[in-house]
């Protein structure tokens, strides 16, 4: 007899995964291994590791929410101690060695230490070494009956075929903008400000919730300076703009995920101004509205579009590791 829950998360969106994931557990029919795609800060850990406390809940059979957040287990995964859940993360600028997939093979060859099954969640899991890899593979190859695999990836394309085509893909998409607000809203933010945030965030609920913070929500605003000085000064000076907000190293994984996040950020500006330039009336929060305007009495509709080009591209040129000062400078030589 099929069991009669329903999963608690609190998510932003992302109704249809859950509602697989949920489908799955209730007719008991888990998958050993699931890669969940989708861009960064969409919310593929937060349901990663919700998933992982559902399946190691202590009252995941009876007729309740899942997960119940009260038993041993529930507090132990969020605290980060269970003994039978696995989190790999890489170190920042690097890639995950094989070491940590060795040991990793061996824990969960061993049987549960508190429940039923082991659950193991490897983020950014296109970033593991070539080794690393190979060692995962022999895991999907052989997968143990109590074990579930959970990877993360901004990126499938780059994971090897054998270890995707061993998993199940979920792909994430971007929350809509209502829902978004309404659970901003929901955690105390005033209305008009949820409702900006949700407009920066295109989506991403980790991008929506960290601009709950005043330091985060004054460094977009900071970003939208910058880029209308880029468009507005002397092209000498562009260049002292970007020197001025480079990261001293612009090589590790931080620094290519503010990149991406700076350019995704520009182009939220860029597409509002082309529509302004182009004479079409757009309602902008007044935070915005004074950037926009600028920006659009400087250039011409068809020079915006060209320069949000530039920054869509640029975002997927800093995905595939292209030097992110060489992409900065181009702009400024583009502006």
């Amino acid at each position: 007899m099929a069991l009669k829950m329903k999963f608690d998360w609190p998510i932003i969106g992302h109704r249809q995964v859950v509602r697989y994931l949920e489908t799955a557990f209730i007719n008991g029919s888990i998958g050993h291994a699931y890669i969940f795609a989708g861009p960064a800060s969409i919310g593929k850990m937060s349901v990663a590791k919700l998933f992982a406390q559902t399946l190691l809940c202590e009252r995941a059979k009876s007729d309740a929410n899942v997960p119940c957040n009260g038993c041993s287990s529930c507090n132990e995964v969020r605290r980060g101690t269970h003994p039978d859940l696995y989190t790999l993360h890489r170190a920042q600028g690097e890639l995950l060695p094989i070491e940590k997939l060795r040991s990793l093979r061996s824990s969960l060859s061993l049987r549960p230490l508190a429940g039923y099954r082991k659950v193991a969640i490897i983020e950014e899991a296109e970033y593991l070494s070539p080794g690393a890899a190979n060692a995962l593979l022999k895991t999907l190859e052989e997968p143990s009956p109590h074990t579930t695999l959970i990877l993360t990836s901004s990126s499938p394309d780059r994971l090897m075929r054998t270890i995707s085509s061993r998993c199940q893909m979920l792909f994430f998409s971007p929350a809509k903008d209502e829902d978004i607000v309404q659970s901003l809203i929901a955690r105390g933010t005033p209305k008009q400000r949820a409702i900006e945030i949700a407009a920066v965030a295109s989506g991403r609920q980790g991008v929506a919730l960290s601009m709950m913070d005043e330091t985060a929500y004054d460094d977009f605003q900071n970003s939208l300076s910058v880029i209308t000085r880029l468009l507005t000064d002397s092209p000498m000076d562009r260049f002292t703009i970007i020197e001025s907000i480079l990261p001293k190293s612009v090589s590790s994984s931080q620094d290519r995920a503010w990149a991406e996040e700076t350019f995704s950020r520009w182009s939220l500006l860029l597409r509002d101004a082309v529509l302004v330039s182009s004479g079409m009336k757009r309602s902008l929060p007044s935070t915005r509205k004074h950037y926009v305007d600028t920006i659009a009495r400087k250039h011409n509709s068809a020079k915006l579009n060209s320069l949000l080009r530039f920054c869509i591209s640029a975002r997927k040129l800093i995905q595939q590791n292209v030097q992110i000062r060489l992409i900065f400078e181009s702009f400024a030589l583009s502006a």
